[in-house]
């Protein structure tokens, strides 16, 4: 079903807040897209289709960026990105394919922090926008494009580890050279994510120079890129000039 994109008002962020935080998920408000009361119409108009499932955030983001925000012209990104009313309303619309996939400290099918669905307003929230799910799905496309995959492509949660490593550091989020480079080295043919890509190395590993745990993982291209940054400027090198540069560590991954 196709259907124009609206936003929560305040009323509607309250209710959506509520069920955010409470203990049962097993009915999401889903009456409160179309409800008067507690949507309006957004700036823009933007058609969505609330029928889609999305196997991976990455597979939203693109979804986002090619069929919704498709002609979004410069001068209104800006505040298409600061419409939060939106982004919580585009949250609920698609909160299936934005919950727990896996049993942890929450059942599947549980919601993630608030922040990952509606923006706090709060100087803590300001903070940690970049955890906006719908809205950092869209933007790391329309940046990244299909290397935006590489961080956004957790069969386990809508929000993974690498997407947390990864996006949480402003410098790399936005590295065109470090996703084109990332998605040349860990990225499979099916879109998956190489296993140890996202290894981290322990610390007894660090402290001992012949443990290979951790090594060439993503983690550590995020270090090596900016040692790299003393010498070159890697936003412009190209990914195969790069991965000629990479030291021996990375030799499994090429």
């Amino acid at each position: 079903m196709t259907r124009y994109v609206e936003r929560l008002n305040v009323a509607g962020l309250a209710e959506f807040h509520k069920w955010l935080i409470g203990d049962d998920f097993s009915s999401p408000p889903m009456h409160l897209l179309a409800d008067p009361a507690f949507s309006e119409r957004a700036r823009h108009s933007y058609v969505i289709d609330l029928n889609r499932k999305f196997e991976t955030t990455y597979a939203l983001g693109k979804y986002l960026h090619e069929e919704v925000f498709c002609e979004v012209p410069d001068s209104e990104l800006n505040t298409v990105f600061g419409d939060t009313g939106m982004w919580a309303w585009l949250s609920l619309a698609y909160i299936g394919s934005l919950v727990s996939k896996k049993a942890g400290k929450k059942p599947v099918g549980s919601p993630l922090a608030v922040n990952h669905y509606m923006q706090p307003g709060n100087m803590v929230g300001q903070r940690q926008n970049y955890r906006l799910i719908v809205r950092t799905a869209w933007w790391m496309v329309r940046i990244h494009g299909s290397s935006a995959a590489i961080a956004l492509s957790s069969p386990d949660s809508p929000w993974g580890e690498v997407a947390e490593q990864i996006i949480g550091r402003q410098q790399i989020a936005s590295h065109r050279g470090f996703f084109a480079l990332a998605e040349r080295l860990y990225l499979a043919a099916d879109g998956s994510i190489k296993r140890g890509a996202a290894g981290k190395r322990s610390k007894e590993a660090r402290h001992n120079p012949k443990a290979k745990g951790g090594l060439g993982s993503m983690r550590r291209l995020a270090l090596t890129l900016n040692q790299f940054g003393r010498t070159y400027n890697t936003r412009v090198i190209s990914p195969g000039k790069m991965m000629e540069l990479l030291p021996k560590e990375y030799e499994r991954w090429i």
